[in-house]
């Protein structure tokens, strides 16, 4: 759990400090909060020996893009069309860019960081595909 927690943490601070802070966008932010979950959730899997899921998708939360979902459906029940199907396009793109993020950071630490012995199951597999 504290893991988990710092992790989250970790997401919204480096989220606060492109978005807020610095003035960038909020996409973005995101996708490169959701980029260090992925690797952080990978390495503590990687520590820990198990699986990376409930490391990484506990530590999203932060991240998801609720407040913008729920303002895109009350301006639409309150005949804001346009507003309302903006905020959810918003909303629709912060999921996308948590998406992208934790699964480029995952990736990124399965590169850097392979297992003993992988190098050598993966040849012997090539070998028995013919290539």
């Amino acid at each position: 759990m504290l893991f988990v927690t710092l992790n989250g943490g970790v997401a919204w601070v480096v989220y606060a400090s492109i978005a807020v802070t610095a003035g960038g966008s909020a996409v973005m932010a995101t996708a490169v909060a959701a980029g260090l979950v992925g690797l952080f959730g990978q390495l503590i899997a990687r520590y820990h020996h198990t699986s990376s899921l409930p490391y990484v998708t506990a530590a999203i939360g932060p991240l998801l893009p609720g407040s913008a979902t729920y303002f895109g459906v009350l301006a639409i029940a309150q005949h804001n069309l346009d507003q309302g199907f903006a905020s959810l396009a918003k909303a629709a793109a912060l999921a996308l860019a948590i998406a992208i993020g934790v699964n480029l950071g995952s990736e990124l630490a399965r590169l850097f960081l392979r297992a003993p012995g992988a190098a050598a199951a993966r040849r012997a597999a090539k070998r028995t595909r013919g290539f």
